[in-house]
């Protein structure tokens, strides 16, 4: 190693530490195909920018202007790529004299409102580790941007990422489901809103005293103490994910929403189920509401499965136009057999591993309601080809909001005006017709997945068309 003696920084002066520049917040995205091509792109640029400042060679065909959506092999033989690039980056660099300034030495930059020196143990929100003690020069952070879009995303303060820490992240978040995740990130970004609003520094682990001010305004606003749960529970697993103490148990927490909850009494779901008269009405009205007969048999065969299928609306159809998440019926899950049809269900709520289940339709005397004609019909008309199962006539997917638009029409011209319904009352409905027609509790719990006693909940009076 060569000598260090020679000239060098006068003596009692240190070398100016360099700021990093600021970089701009990560692109908004609308689906989760869209936030691995910008997060890719971004790893990519900025491995680029590190090997041509080591001298190394610029690996071909990694440009960094890949505007599709990174498939599961993709993505597979991208992190195979990158970390082989780093390693090499890394091999060099551990022969160097002297590194760079390492995440702890550089400050985070971050506009944050002045307020009251932090506590012994807190460190700013830009030099947190995730899901790793905050004990090394590598350590990263989960940042959540306060403007619309909010992303969980690894970075460290100086703008570096090690490879372990990017499979970390990318794991820890694969590990909720992705509307979880979205409902999360949203949490997390109102809550750095909230505390930049007050003046309050965004500091982690979060101070109690924060979080209940955030409960307090949250409750002023009217929000429901279950809803305030739920994004207390969006910021213990940030704070968990960063390998950070939780405050959201603290006792003061949990007490107050005790107490808000006492006050408020038990809030009941209002909403009612459909009833298999209210179910042969809506048959009667699609003819009325749907452009073409392709239209009509399209809302018929997916009323009719949501019902006797007990299926969540997540289940049955895409969430919007993008939905990529693959979770809604596909032509494939579905198979007649004899006078019955099969549908595989790949992925729901509460099965996010996708073990699958299979649920079995049988025929109904009703000719009005019976799925399995409805499904035959429906199928016979769209075609066998692949894709989603429930589609227009001109292929596009139909989506949450279009089915619900049309019911909710259909409804109203059966004269259920000023009744709640929604998507899940098709649910709802499944499992109280159960019950009135006397059915066994392990049945009722069978036919809508139910592994628990929360199927009761489920249970109510079926109203009357």
């Amino acid at each position: 190693m060569a000598s260090r003696k020679g000239k060098g920084p006068a003596k009692g002066k240190q070398p100016a530490k360099k700021q990093p520049a600021k970089r701009p917040p990560p692109a908004v995205s609308s689906s989760d195909d869209e936030d691995d091509v910008s997060f890719h792109a971004a790893i990519l640029k900025r491995l680029e920018a590190l090997e041509r400042g080591k001298g190394a060679p610029v690996t071909a065909g990694s440009s960094t202007e890949r505007s599709r959506p990174v498939r599961a092999a993709s993505k597979a033989a991208f992190r195979r790529e990158i970390l082989t690039r780093l390693s090499a980056l890394e091999s060099k660099a551990g022969s160097a004299e002297a590194g760079p300034a390492t995440a702890r030495e550089l400050p985070a930059e971050e506009d944050v409102v002045a307020c009251d020196p932090e506590p012994e143990g807190q460190v700013d929100a830009g030099q947190v580790a995730v899901a790793v003690e905050p004990s090394g020069p590598d350590d990263g952070s989960l940042q959540a941007s306060c403007s619309g879009g909010r992303q969980l995303s690894l970075q460290n303060a100086n703008g570096t990422v090690a490879p372990w820490q990017v499979e970390v992240n990318r794991a820890i978040q694969m590990a909720i489901a992705p509307s979880t995740r979205r409902a999360y990130e949203r949490a997390v970004g109102m809550f750095q809103e909230f505390r930049e609003g007050v003046g309050l520094k965004q500091v982690w682990p979060i101070p109690a005293v924060h979080l209940l001010q955030f409960c307090v305004a949250q409750r002023a606003r009217g929000l429901a103490v279950k809803t305030i749960r739920g994004q207390l529970a969006a910021l213990a697993f940030a704070s968990k994910a960063r390998g950070l103490p939780d405050s959201t148990g603290d006792f003061r927490i949990r007490k107050m929403l005790e107490g808000w909850s006492r006050e408020s009494g038990v809030v009941r779901d209002l909403r009612q189920p459909i009833s298999p008269a209210i179910l042969r009405g809506l048959g009667s009205r699609w003819g009325e509401i749907c452009s073409s007969g392709y239209e009509c048999q399209l809302f018929h065969a997916t009323s009719l499965t949501a019902f006797f299928g007990a299926l969540r609306v997540s289940e049955l159809v895409v969430q919007s136009q993008r939905d990529s998440s693959g979770q809604a019926l596909s032509a494939c899950d579905i198979q007649f057999v004899g006078s019955k049809v099969l549908i595989r269900i790949r992925k729901s709520k509460t099965d996010q591993k996708q073990a699958g289940s299979v649920l079995t339709l049988g025929p109904c005397e009703d000719k009005a309601l019976c799925p399995v004609r409805a499904l035959r019909s429906y199928v016979k008309v769209r075609g066998e080809d692949e894709g989603v199962l429930f589609r227009h006539d001109d292929r596009s997917p139909l989506t949450r909001y279009q089915f619900w638009a049309v019911t909710d029409r259909a409804l109203r011209q059966l004269g259920l005006v000023g009744v709640k319904f929604g998507t899940h009352s098709f649910r709802i409905g499944a499992a109280s017709t159960a019950a009135a027609m006397g059915y066994a509790d392990r049945t009722i719990q069978k036919v809508g997945r139910w592994k628990s006693s929360a199927y009761r909940s489920y249970i109510r009076p079926l109203p009357l068309l």
